[in-house]
């Protein structure tokens, strides 16, 4: 006597992360976050001069702590 099996459901490429698009908003974000970083770290630089760098000897990291 055979088994009858069910037929496996079709997963197109787009489903899982085999497609670049999957990575595209963590990707976006990162970036959007890195340059906001920038544009903070040169205002803030110009905006209180001395504190700021004293700050940032008490504060090494930027937004990820122990990594960037």
């Amino acid at each position: 006597m055979s088994r009858t099996h069910a037929a496996r459901p079709f997963r197109p490429a787009s489903a899982g992360f085999v497609t670049p698009i999957t990575y595209f908003y963590p990707v976006y974000f990162a970036v959007l976050l890195v340059h906001r970083e920038m544009r903070d770290e040169h205002k803030c630089a110009a905006k209180y001069g001395s504190a700021w760098a004293q700050y940032k000897a008490l504060v090494p990291y930027r937004i990820i702590p122990y990594v960037y």
